[in-house]
């Protein structure tokens, strides 16, 4: 019997929701994790050979990431998920050729920088810090939710407003402004294995976020309005190191 071929295209991504799962509307490029185990030195005196010998030790669950179509309802509701430090419960859903192979996992979400291009669709990239065993789905009943996720239609990035003032007032608008991507701030986290932990994969615990940096893309420019800036007033915010508020509004 010849073998098939699978496509990507028919994997599922879900969070648990109360008591069952939804889709994660707008999923794109899912990046499995690459877990690894600890490699622990036990070469001893005395022992045949000249090589040193290790052995497999507890596992680092690793990081799990999602690029997703930019849809502000489902940014914000991830965006709360991350400063919230929730401990979420995920489901990924591999097709076959008789249905699905299902494995839930649970993650903190550490990271979600907005890529915005001004004639692209925006997208913004999930970083899930997995803390324990990912475990394959056995039961007769399905968990995946009965309905199949709904194409989404892209935000393109024209239309994006970058702003920054000294004052928290008064703002101005970057002039020629074509790219923005960020923040790339991220939650650290702690190992929190014990020996009550089940099973041989690491547990992680949220700690604090990091600053991260947003930047900012422009075309160089000179004549412009009372309310833009141009390429010589940031340029003198840089050489007086001003502290800036700064604003960004997407188009909806």
């Amino acid at each position: 019997m010849a073998t098939k071929i699978l496509i990507g295209k028919d994997t599922r991504l879900c969070i648990k929701e109360g008591s069952s799962y939804v889709n994660m509307a707008g999923a794109r490029n899912i990046g499995y994790p690459s877990a690894a185990p600890d490699e622990l030195d036990i070469t001893q005196y005395g022992v045949a050979g000249d090589f040193d010998s290790f052995q497999a030790g507890m596992i680092s669950a690793g990081e799990f990431t999602v690029e997703m179509q930019y849809l502000a309802s489902e940014y914000d509701k991830y965006l709360n998920l991350m400063f919230n430090k929730t401990l979420n419960e995920f489901l990924i859903a591999f097709k076959t050729e008789t249905g699905y192979k299902e494995y839930t996992f649970k993650a903190y979400i550490s990271q979600m920088p907005i890529t915005c291009v001004v004639t692209e669709i925006m997208t913004y990239e999930i970083t899930l810090q997995l803390t324990g065993e990912i475990t394959k789905h056995t039961g007769g009943t399905s968990l995946l939710p009965a309905y199949l996720p709904t194409l989404q239609y892209g935000i393109i990035g024209k239309g994006t407003k970058v702003e920054l003032s000294t004052d928290g007032t008064t703002y101005k608008a970057v002039k020629f402004a074509y790219e923005c991507n960020g923040p790339d701030f991220a939650l650290s986290y702690e190992d929190v294995t014990s020996f009550e932990t089940v099973g041989m994969v690491k547990e992680q615990l949220p700690m604090t976020f990091s600053i991260g940096n947003f930047s900012v893309t422009a075309i160089a420019s000179d004549g412009y309005g009372t309310n833009e800036l141009g390429y010589d007033e940031l340029l003198t915010y840089v050489t007086n190191q001003t502290l800036l508020y700064f604003r960004i509004t997407y188009p909806s």
